[in-house]
């Protein structure tokens, strides 16, 4: 696949001098410190008007809901539209639902079904907007830069959940509820009118063409609109089986994001009798983590260019398995900082390798849909995960699940070290299935 227009022996200019690039990675920082204005708004006005954490929690669901049902839809309409122009929509038309629930929340109190309708409607318009980006991506950066693209953007996202946190909060004390929410719709307007300024050839008919033959013309026109929907997902899960390293990749975000999951339910019960420590702490460890993976977004590309992004993928997961089992084991708060650090560190290394590879392998024409597929297939496992870890912390002590945790995935990253194709695998010698 090409990227910003450069011909194949031409030399692309360094990523931080690609102004398309640029224009992208500061539209999504920028909207990424004002979603966390806005997550942080929202859950606090939601339990300092009901006092429960219940409601808290639903507002959380609303948006796992949105992810999973909306997401597979997404990806098969967003493969039939420009990729660009669906970024642009999508971004105005969040900035003018956030700015609505700023209204409402100036005017009056913002009601617990109205913030959990607003985050689920943002969230299923902006299944639309992932499933776009992604394949957007390759259209603006070079094929050798794109695990450094991944990693910077995933950098800028962790940069931005450290300000959106740190900055939200304050703004929210200070102006109110209305004012932060507000910020988020500015945002989403901005990043919206930095995509307009990119502007990318369209991909090749190479890229173009699907992973499954499509029907003659005559009996495409006589199907009915679901079906030609049904037919266009199963080309997207042909995509994805029909890949071995994509399958490879998706069954392992699967039982990952499943071990992570139940992470999340101790990490309170870890900070006060682990750590003995009291929520401050956890507010610590959280930014650790937020640091590392800035950490490894930045130098994202710098492994890349010294290590194919398979075999990135395979170290990155196997320092993630030993750095839970330290963590179990750890009660030191320093030597934790640490290890959370790592963590965020390699997660983020793994996030873009993983990402980089399915830019490569996947066709233009069906990334959008395989890739809301994927998504969607990762978390499948993730509320069994969460329900498990918090059934384990109560019955065995968080310290226990963290290494058991690790030693799982340790487990898993000797199958995939076993993997020859992924071993191999890199974003600069393979190309699209035909």
């Amino acid at each position: 696949m090409s990227g910003g227009g450069a011909g194949p022996d031409a030399a692309p200019p360094p990523l931080w001098r690609h102004r398309p690039f640029l224009l992208l990675l500061g539209g999504y920082a920028l909207s990424g410190v004002g979603d966390h204005f806005f997550d942080l708004a929202v859950e606090w006005h939601v339990y300092a008007s009901s006092g429960s954490s219940l409601q808290v929690a639903a507002v959380g669901v609303a948006f796992q809901l949105a992810y999973t049902l909306i997401g597979p839809v997404a990806g098969v309409l967003a493969d039939r539209w420009d990729r660009r122009r669906t970024l642009i929509v999508c971004d105005a038309l969040r900035g003018l639902i956030v700015m609505g629930a700023a209204a409402v929340a100036w005017l009056a109190v913002l009601p617990f079904w109205a913030a959990a309708s607003t985050v689920f409607v943002l969230e299923a318009i902006g299944q639309f907007f992932y499933a776009s980006r992604q394949p957007f991506i390759p259209l603006v950066v070079p094929r050798a830069e794109l695990v450094a693209a991944n990693g910077a953007l995933s950098g800028a996202g962790h940069a931005a959940g450290i300000a959106g946190r740190a900055f939200g909060g304050v703004v929210v004390s200070a102006a109110g509820t209305a004012v932060a929410i507000l910020s988020d719709a500015v945002s989403f307007w901005i990043s919206a009118a930095c995509v307009w300024l990119i502007r990318t050839p369209r991909p090749s008919l190479a890229e173009e063409r699907p992973v499954a033959a499509p029907s003659d013309a005559a009996g495409e026109g006589q199907r009915g609109g679901w079906a030609r929907f049904w037919s266009e997902m199963k080309e997207g899960w042909g995509a994805i089986a029909g890949i071995p390293l994509i399958r490879t990749l998706v069954v392992y975000a699967v039982l990952i994001n499943f071990a992570y999951a139940m992470i999340q339910p101790v990490f309170p019960a870890y900070v006060a009798t682990q750590l003995r420590l009291g929520a401050w702490a956890l507010g610590l460890i959280q930014s650790a983590i937020l640091v590392g993976g800035l950490s490894g977004g930045l130098l994202a590309g710098t492994v890349s260019r010294r290590v194919p992004a398979g075999r990135a993928v395979i170290l990155s997961f196997s320092s993630f398995a030993l750095v839970m089992v330290a963590i179990g084991l750890s009660g030191s708060l320093e030597f934790a900082l640490a290890l959370w650090a790592l963590f965020g560190f390699t997660l983020t290394v793994q996030g873009a390798a993983t990402q980089a590879l399915e830019q490569a392998l996947i066709p233009q024409a069906v990334m959008g849909r395989a890739v809301a597929l994927s998504s969607a297939l990762s978390m499948a496992l993730m509320p069994l995960g969460t329900l498990l870890g918090g059934y384990a912390g109560n019955l065995v002590g968080a310290g226990a699940v963290l290494t058991a945790v690790g030693v799982f995935e340790a487990l898993l990253a000797l199958l995939l070290a076993g993997n020859p194709g992924l071993r191999r695998a890199d974003v600069r010698e393979v190309g699209p299935a035909a």
